[in-house]
């Protein structure tokens, strides 16, 4: 009998934990509606870049930061965020590639490195780049 009191208090906690994370989470979106700022700072600075993107559905990226780094799995995903519905590779194959670099000096080098050529400039450290060659 104390094992099933026991129980029913653990789901009842569950349940009231659940519902406060929901309130919570409508309570940030409701605040940023209000806000009228729900585009963000992600949008923003890759919004010249997603005007000179191309009709290829598939996108190459490149970063100097790795995957495998906190930080360079964030710059990723906010580059697949921005730039959907195309698809994003961590790959310099496809025609074109994005470079995400933390550290714009490294931009010259990367191109070098892949035989790529830079189409638009969206940020310092955001860039579209083409292969060589390709028109």
């Amino acid at each position: 009998m104390r094992f099933r009191a026991a129980l029913l208090a653990g789901y009842a906690l569950l349940a009231a934990l659940s519902v406060g994370g929901l309130l919570y989470s409508l309570a940030n979106q409701y605040r940023l509606l209000r806000s009228g700022d729900v585009r963000g700072w992600i949008d923003d600075r890759y919004a010249a870049l997603r005007a000179a993107l191309p009709s290829d559905t598939r996108l190459g990226y490149l970063s100097d930061l790795p995957l495998s780094d906190n930080n360079g799995d964030t710059l990723f995903y906010q580059t697949q965020y921005a730039v959907a519905p195309h698809i994003l590779l961590y790959d310099a194959a496809p025609r074109y590639v994005i470079a995400n670099l933390t550290q714009p000096a490294l931009l010259s080098e990367l191109c070098h490195d892949h035989r790529l050529v830079p189409v638009a400039v969206a940020d310092p450290g955001l860039v579209l780049l083409r292969h060589e060659g390709l028109r």
